[in-house]
């Protein structure tokens, strides 16, 4: 009765209850605690879970001296502005690892666009010639096994020197990498690799990170539940 008394008081002197931006993150603490490596996804809920924790206790903690039980409930809500504004840095709200997460992801992303772009008009150049519209079924660039390709003709396939990727269900269409562009895709497959690899590793240290802290996130969970 105490604690609805104290509820009840809350509600009717604040305009809003910073209830929030709370998830349920409890199979993710039980992944980290066992060495898992999180999705962004996962790390994005824990720091809101954070942020919602931290508004929370601010909230509870700063009532009037009337209140007993709520303000010491708030008082053990986790508040870890480091970690929560690490999440903030690192993982954008879609959950996706951000370019800011690290200096190296950054470069290797600006060298994926630099490629990206090379590969690009190197082979919107042989598309749009006049020369090649003839031989080529669209004058378009398109991708297969992630590859830049273009689609040929079969009967033309002699004219264009290169990888064959895939072909059009009736056959009529070869989608080829030219060999004018192997080197540039095959460079391009590197650094999608290396970023793919940087990735994983942020994700490993953040979630290293929430590992540490699981267990008084667990409390913040179970107060902010009842809450």
């Amino acid at each position: 009765q105490q604690i609805t008394s104290e509820a009840v008081q809350l509600l009717t002197e604040s305009d809003r209850v910073p209830l929030g931006g709370v998830f349920d993150i409890r199979d993710s603490l039980k992944k980290a605690s066992i060495g898992g490596i999180l999705t962004a996804q996962e790390l994005l809920e824990i720091g809101s879970t954070l942020r919602g924790s931290r508004l929370m206790r601010e909230f509870l903690t700063g009532t009037g001296n009337s209140l007993t039980i709520l303000p010491e409930w708030g008082g053990r809500l986790a508040v870890l502005p480091g970690l929560e504004k690490e999440l903030e840095r690192c993982l954008g709200p879609e959950g996706e690892v951000l370019d800011s997460a690290s200096p190296k992801l950054r470069s290797l992303r600006s060298q994926l666009k630099v490629y990206q772009n090379r590969v690009r008009d190197k082979l919107e150049s042989i598309v749009k010639s006049s020369e090649n519209s003839k031989y080529l079924q669209e004058p378009i660039v398109s991708i297969r096994n992630d590859r830049y390709v273009i689609p040929v003709k079969q009967e033309y396939r002699a004219l264009f020197p290169g990888i064959v990727h895939d072909q059009s269900a009736s056959g009529a269409t070869l989608f080829i990498e030219p060999l004018a562009v192997v080197e540039l895709n095959n460079q391009l497959r590197i650094i999608e690799a290396e970023t793919v690899e940087e990735v994983n590793r942020i994700l490993k240290e953040l979630s290293g990170k929430v590992k540490e802290i699981a267990d008084q996130l667990r409390t913040a969970l179970d107060i902010l539940a009842r809450l």
